[in-house]
């Protein structure tokens, strides 16, 4: 993976100001890329800014999947989609969805749209939506919000205590996203109620999402890559593996991947943070600029190869200020390549 300076917590808590387009291209990119991993059948059951890696040309990465699963996706008026996860608290609280604080066990793939839901509502607030201090904080808080919970949603929870806190609130309407956004477009606002809902089945899914107008300018269904079959793993099976079973594990990886690739250069230096600046400054002035207007490559402007080889270091992230996003966010180049390769396309490419 190419290195990728900073990460959204720090781009959404600077005091650099972002635009539309910049809340659209992150939303889109994360929805795309969960698309796939719910496509595989996993939810990744962490996603928060400070787990979604950026760089300075506005590309984003998933990232820590420490907390991911295997689970079922959810699919259109299945009321008895259950499954046999245990876990209860699992995403940070700020972002947990409703049906993992409610105690209801058999949720899926729909927990992470309510997490998607509250990142987007972060980036135009520049603060947390939803900032429990604990549990029952952020259970009222919810409530406070979004309602208090129909009532297929309350027949499952399983916890008295969790149901108690719950009825304690009162009946409560739905806060008007309005009032909470008073900036935000009409577009924002309905992706946001969306994402936004305590019943899982109404949630919107990662497909519904990106074909909201909010990111169609970026949608495009044969560049969102799925997976045509499901991953099954035992992460139980896997957090029980002893030290040895992990380091025969790790060698078998490595030797199959070295098959496919040839072997790592082991003798590659890791680089200091000022060899990366030189070269980022020499990248930067050797790439020409992406029209923000129609967004076009030219066919005689090539951009630096990306850089194949793998290079690890300790580097902790960079502050935002040292990692200024474009003022205008940029297509990913990658994409934008493929996708000139895959068609062979000779007029400039959009992105």
């Amino acid at each position: 993976m190419n290195l990728m300076e900073t990460d959204l917590h720090q781009v959404i808590h600077s005091r650099r100001k972002l635009l539309e387009q910049h809340f659209q291209y992150f939303v889109y990119q994360i929805l795309r890329g969960i698309k796939a991993l719910h496509s595989a059948k996993i939810a990744h059951r962490d996603l928060k800014p400070s787990n979604l890696l950026v760089n300075r040309n506005c590309l984003l990465r998933i990232a820590d999947f420490g907390m991911a699963r295997c689970v079922k996706s959810p699919e259109p008026n299945d009321e008895d989609n259950k499954m046999n996860i245990k876990t209860k608290y699992v995403t940070t609280l700020w972002y947990c969805a409703p049906e993992l604080l409610f105690s209801i066990l058999d949720y899926d793939t729909q927990v992470d749209m309510w997490s998607i839901g509250c990142i987007l509502s972060e980036m135009i607030l520049q603060r947390p939506l939803l900032p429990g201090k604990d549990t029952p904080s952020q259970i009222r808080m919810i409530v406070y919000y979004v309602g208090t919970p129909e009532r297929k949603v309350l027949e499952k929870v399983s916890s008295p205590t969790v149901l108690d806190l719950i009825q304690s609130c009162g009946p409560k309407v739905a806060v008007p996203w309005q009032a909470i956004f008073p900036k935000a477009t009409k577009q924002f606002i309905r992706l946001v109620s969306m994402l936004l809902q305590v019943n899982p089945r109404k949630r919107a899914t990662a497909e519904q999402a990106l074909e909201h107008p909010y990111v169609s300018q970026y949608h495009d269904p044969k560049f969102e890559p799925i997976c045509d079959k499901q991953v099954h793993f035992d992460a139980d099976a896997i957090e029980s593996l002893g030290p040895k079973e992990v380091n025969v594990a790790l060698a078998e990886e490595v030797a199959y991947y070295e098959t496919l690739r040839g072997p790592y250069n082991t003798r590659t230096t890791p680089p200091t943070i000022e060899d990366l600046n030189d070269e980022e400054k020499s990248e930067s002035a050797e790439k020409p600029r992406m029209d923000a207007s129609d967004r076009r490559i030219d066919d005689n402007g090539t951009f630096s190869q990306i850089r194949e080889e793998v290079i690890f270091s300790d580097l902790k992230r960079k502050p935002f200020r040292s990692c200024p996003l474009p003022l205008v966010p940029r297509p990913n180049v990658v994409f934008a390549l493929q996708r000139r390769r895959l068609e062979g396309w000779t007029s400039p490419v959009k992105g």
